[in-house]
C-alpha cells in the first residue's frame, strides 16, 4: 500500500502532467485535460505526496520542487525495489 513520502521509480520518457485546479468550472469537460506535460529524460525517483487523488489512475508527485500527477502504470510502485 503506497502512502505518503514514498518513492516511485519513473523510467525515462513518462510523461508528468498537470491539470486544471478542482475549482475550475467554466468548462468542466476539459477538467481531466492536461494543461501542461513534460517527459523525463532520465529515470528518476519520485517523491508520493498524495495516492488517492480526484483523477483516479493518477498518483501526485514531487518533481524538481513542482508537483505533477503521474500514471499510476507508468511507475514502479513495488515496495522493496529501493
Amino acid at each position: 500500500m503506497l502512502k505518503v513520502g514514498d518513492l516511485v521509480y519513473a523510467p525515462s520518457e513518462v510523461r508528468l502532467l498537470k491539470f486544471h485546479d478542482e475549482e475550475y468550472t467554466e468548462y468542466p469537460s476539459r477538467r481531466n485535460t492536461p494543461t501542461k506535460v513534460y517527459r523525463l529524460k532520465a529515470p528518476t525517483n519520485l517523491l508520493l505526496t498524495e495516492a488517492k487523488t480526484t483523477y483516479e489512475k493518477y498518483l501526485k508527485v514531487l518533481y524538481d520542487g513542482d508537483e505533477w500527477y503521474v500514471d499510476e502504470n507508468d511507475v514502479n510502485t513495488t515496495e522493496g525495489i529501493f
